[in-house]
């Protein structure tokens, strides 16, 4: 299997879905079986999102493989992605999930715990994590 990155993003006020450009960031793409899942953990009109190894891929497996062997997160491509959405003025709540079956843990927390949570499990070969949602923002 391969690792999926994929999410939802609520944008603050007075912030057009345009103004989201984050490299590997693919927004309006996801696969409609999950976004039930998605809305459920996170009320409200938002985009949807998924983070990819490149654009002609489906899938994030080289960037986290990429990541996790990088003692400083944000040098790397995926670390400096993820941090750009969990710490984005322009929103005001999001979540992401990091699966390679179904979403199994799901975490609300600040950015910053988001992130610690992001950063405990990238040291991990990502078929070893215990595929979590990590939602934050307007719950903070």
């Amino acid at each position: 299997m391969s690792l999926y990155c994929f999410g939802k993003l609520i944008l603050a006020s007075g912030y057009a879905v345009g103004s989201i450009q984050i490299p590997h960031v693919i927004l309006g793409q996801i696969d409609p079986d999950d976004v039930p899942n998605l809305d459920e953990q996170l009320s409200g009109q938002g985009e949807y999102f998924s983070v990819r190894d490149d654009d002609g891929a489906v899938a994030a497996t080289a960037l986290w493989n990429e990541a996790a062997e990088r003692p400083n997160l944000l040098s790397t491509r995926f670390g400096t992605a993820i941090h750009s959405l969990m710490f984005s003025p322009m929103l005001q709540s999001g979540a992401i999930a990091f699966v390679d079956g179904g979403i199994e843990t799901v975490l609300r927390g600040t950015s910053d715990q988001c992130w610690q949570w992001f950063s405990e499990r990238i040291i991990l070969p990502w078929d070893n994590i215990d595929n979590p949602l990590l939602i934050w923002g307007a719950h903070d």
